[in-house]
């Protein structure tokens, strides 16, 4: 325990006198427990003899390890062996498979075999546990292990029967998020799996020894580096058991979070990072939406790195505002007279780290972003800002504002200082006259424009081309149709082709060579079936070659084709829902794959095929939706068992089971709200959504409206 806290001094003064009283015991009794005792503590004695320490006075009175273990192995006390037989009862023998019969058809019968392996495991799992209470064994010491080694392989053993001990056993081994012991055991399904009396253990524990260990970590103590570690690990603890939480516990970890973020010690310590962003995402994470909107003003509030005092080592320290970037499901927070105050401090705050530049710009353009989206800013206040922005020392090469972070098409949604400014620099840049480009410039600008398109129209800010901006973009696809398929093609080039083909019309040769590149990369590791629905506008006579292309790609055993195959159905079904005008729907039996996958429960594809039978009930036709019902309720009624997070899932390495519950849950949700609410395995699942101990699943939402009858 001492060696645990740092007291090595102490640590050394105790293994002395405790190597004494071993020695006193052997001349004085005649048993093997003096020896026995002696050659475990020496284990400790080889770390303080060869481990990193810092200089001390307390001087280690041990006999060579190697050599008294030698004299100990004659009484068969030499703990080298003995640990060494621990690690082979640990990791038990691998079980010995029957060799073919030889004579043709025969087989052997079929066996009741009783095995008590995995028993002996367990049993020495809880001997190494207490071996190493009795002699004194800390994990490591001075970086030199002593008695990780063994304990990890019975916290593995012991995560099924006794996972609380596991779980505290974990915590003193490891030393970063990223060990591997510690990401089998605090793994999201174990995690969740826990009962409630576990959780309020281990949140205890984890809180605690974080009161104690923070101020060392943080502080400028010479023993800080020690401390670090520690932290590092607790923190990140305590971000994953957050989830299990209440709203209010919830609230109060994020508020810690929060409050350690502007804390210098702990800004400036570079091994820290990651663990202060996921405490503060994952706590946010665990939070509903109405507490979400309570908190935003202070994440908002938080200081930015580079201006007013604080500052920090590293461009990778996490900044809150970025919790706000990608959650357009919670609900903005007024602008009224109690909170105009800090509706103003926050706006200058941002005006200032726009007009600081570096990490101080990019992080206040982040925390812009939302602002505008909400529409929270006075004229005055967004004539201040689109001033800062667009500062002329600030403006990049494409004549847009640089050092933000921030793609080009946000800025169209940002304030500027003329109507349209934005706009028209991105069209210059990226619509404007061009020389021939390299395959790699060419993925980059369809990439750029793509998602611009895209965005913007998910932003309900659609961006027209005009003819002569067409015009340019057609013949860049042409030249990029007639480059050969290599295995350097990026998907990048795909993703924004998927939007632009979309936009613009191609010639019917253009088109034609377009599908049998396809075609192509679809047997390579970089599918193009996002292109499918781009394809099927500008072919509308091939639209059974490109459904084949298809089908195949959902059928195929490769999960990197078949997933693909599903988002470009995906996108397909979208747009011929969003341009019915000019994009032809998919013939029905594609639909009707997804309910397959379903039903079939195939690993690699399932929570694709989750999504996108989502989609059909809420944004689909009533034949798609009829296409899929049944097999999407004969998949989830095994699914319920199957995703049960008490089941032993460790065997089954392709499956994410937090993940497919959540897309279990936002079905069974979709497909209650339109017309299957009385069905009992529907019924089941929505009563889990409400049980699920993790908040993805606890917090989906039933979709409001059904679609209309059209799809």
């Amino acid at each position: 325990m001492l060696v645990e806290i740092d007291c090595n001094d102490e640590a050394v003064r105790l293994l002395n006198c405790s190597l004494s009283t071993a020695r006193e015991a052997q001349r004085s009794v005649r048993t093997l427990a003096g020896p026995s005792r002696e050659g475990w503590t020496l284990w400790l004695a080889l770390a303080f003899e060869h481990g990193s320490f810092p200089p001390s006075p307390e001087v280690l009175q041990a006999p060579p390890v190697f050599t008294r273990w030698e004299q100990l192995a004659a009484l068969q006390c030499d703990a080298r062996a003995q640990k060494r037989e621990l690690f082979d009862a640990l990791r038990g023998n691998p079980e010995k498979k029957d060799g073919p019969l030889f004579d043709l058809g025969a087989r052997r019968e079929t066996t009741i075999r009783f095995s008590s392996a995995e028993n002996r495991r367990w049993v020495a799992a809880r001997q190494v546990v207490r071996l190493c209470e009795v002699v004194g064994l800390p994990p490591s010491a001075g970086n030199w292990v002593v008695g990780s080694d063994i304990l990890a392989l019975a916290a593995d053993i012991l995560m099924t029967t006794d996972y609380a001990l596991a779980a505290r056993l974990v915590l003193r081994l490891a030393k970063s998020e990223d060990d591997p012991t510690f990401n089998r055991v605090w793994s999201r399904p174990c995690i969740a799996a826990m009962s409630t009396d576990e959780v309020s253990e281990l949140v205890a524990i984890v809180t605690n020894a974080m009161t104690y260990v923070f101020p060392m970590a943080t502080g400028a103590g010479g023993r800080s580096t020690f401390w670090v570690t520690r932290l590092r690990v607790l923190m990140e603890a305590l971000s994953r058991i957050v989830l299990r939480l209440s709203p209010e516990r919830a609230e109060e970890i994020f508020r810690r979070g929060l409050s350690y973020y502007p804390m210098e010690g702990l800004a400036r310590e570079p091994w820290l990072d990651k663990s202060i962003d996921h405490l503060l995402v994952r706590s946010w994470e665990a939070l509903p939406k109405c507490r979400r909107t309570d908190l935003i003003l202070d994440v908002l509030s938080a200081p930015i790195v580079g201006i007013r005092g604080f500052g920090s080592f590293t461009p990778f320290y996490p900044d809150p505002g970025e919790l706000l970037i990608n959650d357009n499901q919670t609900p903005a927070p007024p602008r009224e007279s109690g909170t105009e105050w800090r509706w103003i401090e926050i706006v200058e705050l941002i005006v200032l780290g726009l007009r600081t530049g570096g990490e101080a710009r990019k992080r206040a353009a982040s925390r812009l972003v939302p602002l505008a989206r909400w529409s929270r800013l006075t004229d005055p206040e967004a004539k201040r800002v689109a001033e800062a922005l667009w500062l002329t020392r600030f403006t990049g090469a494409d004549a847009l504002p640089s050092e933000t972070k921030l793609f080009d098409w946000v800025f169209l949604l940002l304030p500027e200082p003329a109507p349209g400014l934005a706009e028209q620099r991105l069209r210059d840049h990226w619509f404007g006259s061009q020389e021939a480009r390299d395959p790699n410039r060419l993925n980059e600008a369809f990439w750029r424009v793509g998602t611009a398109l895209s965005a913007l129209r998910a932003e309900q800010r659609p961006l027209a081309l005009a003819p002569d901006e067409c015009a340019r973009l057609a013949a860049a696809v042409e030249e990029w149709a007639a480059l050969p398929v290599t295995s350097d093609d990026k998907l990048e080039a795909i993703e924004g082709l998927q939007s632009i083909l979309l936009e613009i019309d191609v010639s019917p040769a253009v088109a034609q060579g377009l599908l049998i590149k396809a075609a192509a990369l679809n047997q390579t590791n970089t599918p193009s079936f996002r292109l499918s629905a781009g394809l099927a506008k500008s072919l509308p006579d091939s639209l059974d070659d490109i459904a084949m292309g298809m089908r195949m790609g959902l059928a195929s055993d490769n999960a990197v084709v078949a997933e693909a195959a599903v988002d470009g159905l995906h996108s397909w079904l979208i747009a011929a829902a969003e341009r019915t005008s000019r994009i032809p729907a998919p013939p029905g039996d594609l639909c009707r794959e997804v309910g397959v996958m379903i039903a079939n429960r195939r690993k690699h594809t399932l929570n694709k095929a989750l999504q996108l039978a989502r989609w059909i009930f809420t944004d689909g036709s009533a034949e798609q939706r009829d296409a899929i019902a049944q097999m999407s309720l004969d998949g989830l009624r095994y699914l319920i068992e199957e995703l049960r997070y008490d089941r032993d899932h460790r065997k089954e390495d392709e499956v994410d089971v937090p993940l497919l519950r959540w897309g279990c849950a936002h079905l069974a949700l979709a497909m209650s709200a339109f017309g299957f609410e009385a069905d009992p395995t529907v019924a089941r699942w929505a009563q889990a959504v409400q049980d699920d101990p993790l908040p993805e699943v606890r917090h989906a939402d039933r979709p409001a409206t059904a679609p209309a009858s059209g799809g």
